[in-house]
């Protein structure tokens, strides 16, 4: 998977300059929150939040929450995940494996780390997949304390 295609660069560009125009971003972001999902939608999102982690000087606290189940492998998916982006070896980012309801522990993470945003991918797998990451990324924006980005297709 690349990044480096023109749609996808003016895209992440149109991002950063609306997101220059938010509360949030004017005043500094020190804590970036990004759910991820390991797809290439949370790639998109990650890349973003590094993209703007960089000149912010900020963390990112990458999430990934299981249903149920054992988190066995899971952190070595989020590592190979971050080592996807070699750009972001100056930028601090954590990652973090919970488990319970995904849009309970994304608001719940977003309040224990006191996140300024929290950009999320969005999803169209199927449609089954779709009503479901709707569903959560609704009830995360309509309930984040913090500004909410939504990346993907």
């Amino acid at each position: 998977m690349s990044f480096g295609t023109k749609a996808s660069d003016s895209a992440i560009t149109a991002c950063l300059v609306g997101l220059a125009t938010l509360p949030s971003v004017t005043r500094g972001i020190k804590r970036i929150l990004v759910p991820t999902d390991f797809s290439e939608y949370s790639d998109m999102a990650l890349r973003l939040a590094i993209d703007l982690a960089g000149p912010q000087g900020a963390k990112i606290n990458l999430l990934h929450v299981l249903r149920s189940g054992d988190s066995n492998g899971q952190l070595q998916m989020m590592r190979k995940q971050i080592a996807r982006f070699p750009d972001s070896k100056d930028i601090e980012i954590i990652p973090e494996i919970r488990q319970g309801k995904v849009y309970e522990e994304i608001l719940n993470a977003e309040a224990e780390d006191n996140a300024d945003l929290i950009i999320m991918s969005r999803h169209r797998e199927s449609d089954s997949l779709l009503s479901l990451f709707q569903s959560i990324t609704a009830k995360v924006r309509k309930n984040a304390r913090s500004t909410v980005l939504v990346v993907g297709a």
